[in-house]
């Protein structure tokens, strides 16, 4: 009985967090701190159950007095699919658990009844970085074309006057989305190199580009960008950045290489 009501998330004790079909608000947050008190009405334990925290932005503080010391018999689970989202007072009060990436191949077998469409699916899988939820969201988001920029970039630019061509056509994309595309294609070169994973066509080529060291360099500085994006982030200035330091991470490796 207990397997089923929390399966079908209908457990007095156990609450899932966004509701069914929203986003993460600072609403619920307000609704775990004041759950959290009351006495569970049939377990020992009252659990909460909170999906993407990152989505609260600054907001997550909300959380933090809670998550410090919770009440008695109270557990709560932080789920995140970008850790450099989370702010650091959270972090630092909580236990890590890392699951693993899953493989394209196991994202598209657990897709594939809810992403009936083979082309996006694919094009989320390779997006996803590892993460089934992220799978869903990329297929039920219109990311296709900036997909398709991003991988042009990666592939084409290769000159400072190359930025400016490209700051112009990622002006208007979504921040996290183009950080997020930027980082996986990237891991997807990495793996290209170093494992001899084959590439979608869209990056083909890009493997006698790039060096195992650019890419380390170049992801480490998107994963500093995504940081400032969560929290302090100006859209053009993103670009920007996101571009230069594709840039000068070529350009670094390609002089440490001489």
């Amino acid at each position: 009985r207990t397997c089923s009501l929390v399966s079908s998330h209908s457990h007095p004790d156990v609450f899932f967090y966004p509701k069914e079909g929203k986003k993460l608000s600072v609403a619920d947050a307000d609704e775990i701190v004041e759950e959290s008190v009351v006495k569970p009405l049939e377990l020992k334990e009252k659990v909460f159950v909170v999906e993407k925290v990152e989505d609260l932005g600054q907001y997550q503080n909300k959380l933090l007095k809670t998550v410090e010391e919770p009440p008695r018999n109270v557990r709560i689970l932080l789920g995140s699919v970008r850790e450099a989202a989370v702010l650091p007072t959270i972090k630092s009060r909580v236990k890590t658990v890392v699951i693993p990436d899953f493989s394209d191949a196991e994202l598209t077998r657990a897709a594939k009844k809810d992403c009936p469409e083979e082309q996006k699916l694919s094009v989320a899988v390779s997006l996803a970085g590892g993460k089934l939820g992220e799978v869903y969201r990329f297929y039920n988001d219109d990311t296709v074309v900036l997909y398709l920029t991003v991988c042009d970039m990666i592939i084409n630019m290769r000159r400072a006057s190359d930025v400016l061509l490209y700051a112009t056509r990622l002006k208007d994309a979504p921040q996290k989305d183009l950080l997020s595309i930027t980082k996986a294609c990237f891991a997807s070169v990495q793996r290209a190199i170093v494992g001899g994973e084959k590439l979608k066509k869209e990056l083909d080529g890009a493997e006698n580009i790039y060096t195992p060291g650019m890419i380390f360099d170049i992801i480490g500085r998107i994963s500093d960008l995504e940081k400032t994006v969560n929290f302090n982030g100006n859209k053009t200035m993103v670009v920007d950045s996101l571009l230069f330091a594709v840039m000068e991470g070529k350009s670094r490796w390609q002089k440490l290489s001489v």
